[in-house]
């Protein structure tokens, strides 16, 4: 090999390197700017004001290209759990309002959803500790953070109010009709006119009695769903307490329950932080859940 060829060999070589420690010294940016274009950085923000624990309050979700489709509030409180707090389907908007619960254990709320051209957003704002929570005659209403909520199968009878047995009543009688009537029906086939025939009566009966077992369990089923429907209308009844609070019964199994019927109270302890979603009116109201009980103060929100 001549030493020409070897200098040009060499010198191919020493820029291959060249080349490929630039390559590798650039690949942690470009990683890193796909990683963020596929996290989805649509422009936008959340102003969450001055909350309140124990209280609905209001942010501001906005985006420089607008809002679409599903558009949802988180709250992470301080011991890592994640509660779904807001759920609405927008068509387009430049902004919206959205109406969320507080407690003194949320640490931050995410909003999440689209914006106006279609490209994912997470808006993430923190409370500020000092002063969150803070409330002119906080120091003389009764601290709701110390009342332990009763078992469901001990609320206060006020708080059962709404439950109707008059469903239950109903299907049963039709359940024991609907039972009693192939028995009967049954009996009167099973009378043999002779001895001979003794036979086919027991047949008769055996059939006759797993034919009324299929409605006994219908009718339970029913009788289940009967007593269900029963208080399935939104409601919250309540129950007060010596301490100068008030127990709360909140039920909206299958409609939403509109926020205007807490009006009359000021902080609100809930058991678990509820969801809130536009009403048919559009008001903020509870979305459809189980029933669960809340410690609540008499008042004003801002009071």
């Amino acid at each position: 090999m001549s030493a020409l060829t070897h200098r040009r060999v060499l010198a191919c070589r020493v820029a291959l390197a060249v080349a490929l420690a630039v390559a590798l010294a650039a690949a942690p940016r470009i990683v890193g700017a796909q990683a963020s274009q596929v996290s989805g950085s649509a422009a936008a923000s959340i102003s969450l004001g001055s909350p309140l624990p124990y209280a609905f309050n209001e942010a501001v979700v906005s985006s420089r290209a607008g809002l679409s489709g599903r558009l949802t509030v988180y709250g992470l409180g301080s011991d890592g759990e994640r509660s779904e707090l807001y759920r609405a389907d927008l068509d387009y908007a430049g902004a919206a309002t959205v109406t969320y619960y507080a407690w003194p254990g949320l640490d931050s709320v995410v909003a999440e959803g689209r914006d106006g051209d279609g490209l994912p957003f997470e808006a993430r704002s923190r409370l500020e500790r000092p002063g969150f929570g803070s409330r002119p005659g906080a120091e003389t209403a009764p601290d709701l953070s110390t009342l332990e909520f009763p078992m469901r199968r001990r609320m206060p009878e006020a708080l059962e109010a709404d439950r109707r047995p008059w469903p239950l009543a109903l299907l049963s009688m039709w359940a024991v009709l609907f039972t009693l009537a192939p028995l009967a029906a049954a009996k009167a086939r099973g009378r043999p006119d002779s001895a001979g025939l003794g036979r086919t009566g027991a047949t008769g009966r055996r059939a006759a009695i797993a034919a009324a077992v299929a409605p006994i369990a219908v009718a339970a089923v029913a009788a289940g769903l009967a007593y269900a429907l029963g208080s399935a209308r939104p409601a919250v009844r309540a129950a007060p307490d010596g301490s100068g609070a008030t127990l709360l019964g909140v039920r909206s199994p299958l409609e939403p329950l509109p926020l205007s019927s807490l009006d009359g109270y000021g902080r609100l302890r809930f058991q678990r932080p509820p969801l809130v979603t536009p009403g048919d009116d559009g008001l903020p109201a509870l979305a459809p859940a189980p029933f669960q009980a809340a410690w609540a103060l008499p008042g004003r929100p801002r009071e």
